[in-house]
């Protein structure tokens, strides 16, 4: 019974994110100067080491793709969408780009392809529901990377706030705060560089590598950017829609009930999607 509602809500979220790209050919804006300003900064923190093997999660169209092939010997773009991932393949194809392969891939459902030196997560956490699925991703993203290997995220700040600097209040469970304390906090990774800018977080972990030479200080590498670009309108309106979506309006509900006293009792038959 877990497992098929686990495929039911796998099918949802693929769904959602199939008709977005149904709808639009740049949902998200990638081609924006503020996301291909954004994309820059990103491959700034890539580490100096040689990768040999990478991984990119939520790869969309593949705009990062491309910029990000060259850094690497052999890069796995994924993306739950199939839509995506074939318009990534023709635009990767168009650029000459030899070393790229493709997998349709569920996240929070899908075993990860095989171990890897980095592995790329731009834009994309935020989609999964609630902060027990977010720890159980970043335990899956630790496992797939060998020792000493890297994860780069970016990602933008949720502004309680200030809703008007991001529609991530009303549209997502959680954002770049929360995922880089879950990541950080997450055995053995550790944050190793961290960019900060006034709407997003671009941030470098490490496996903890046992051939390294113990460092003095265990203190990441962080620069702070004042002036930035401001994001366009971006969120396709299917994607309000996903799982994190509904989990945020399902804890906007309880909230709103504890603020009047009337917790409410579970019927049968309710529906949670974790916390």
């Amino acid at each position: 019974m877990i497992q098929i509602k686990r495929n039911m809500l796998s099918l949802w979220q693929r769904f959602c994110f199939e008709m977005t790209f149904v709808l639009s050919s740049d949902p998200w804006k990638h081609t924006s100067p503020y996301q291909q300003t954004k994309y820059e900064q990103t491959l700034k923190l890539l580490p100096s080491t040689k990768i040999v093997r990478a991984l990119e999660l939520g790869c969309a169209e593949g705009y990062l793709t491309v910029k990000l092939a060259p850094h690497v010997d052999n890069l796995i773009a994924a993306d739950i969408s199939q839509i995506a991932i074939d318009r990534a393949e023709v635009y990767c194809t168009a650029e000459n780009l030899e070393n790229v392969g493709f997998v349709r891939l569920d996240l929070t459902n899908d075993p990860l392809p095989g171990n890897f030196d980095l592995i790329v997560c731009s834009e994309v956490l935020y989609y999964i529901s609630g902060q027990t699925g977010l720890q159980a991703v970043a335990n899956k993203l630790v496992d797939a990377l060998k020792p000493c290997g890297y994860l780069l995220t970016a990602h933008s700040i949720r502004v309680d706030k200030e809703p008007e600097r991001t529609k991530l209040d009303f549209i997502l469970p959680f954002g770049a705060q929360l995922i880089g304390e879950t990541l950080a906090s997450t055995y053995p990774l550790r944050l190793v560089k961290e960019l900060r800018m006034p709407r997003c977080r671009i941030q470098l972990f490490q496996r903890d590598c046992p051939t390294a030479m113990p460092s003095c200080s265990n203190s990441p590498d962080i620069t702070e950017l004042s002036h930035f670009l401001s994001p366009p309108p971006e969120y396709g309106v299917l994607a309000w829609f996903s799982l994190a979506f509904l989990y945020n309006q399902l804890q906007r509900l309880r909230n709103s009930r504890k603020r009047r006293g009337d917790c409410g009792t579970p019927r049968r038959g309710d529906i949670t999607l974790g916390d």
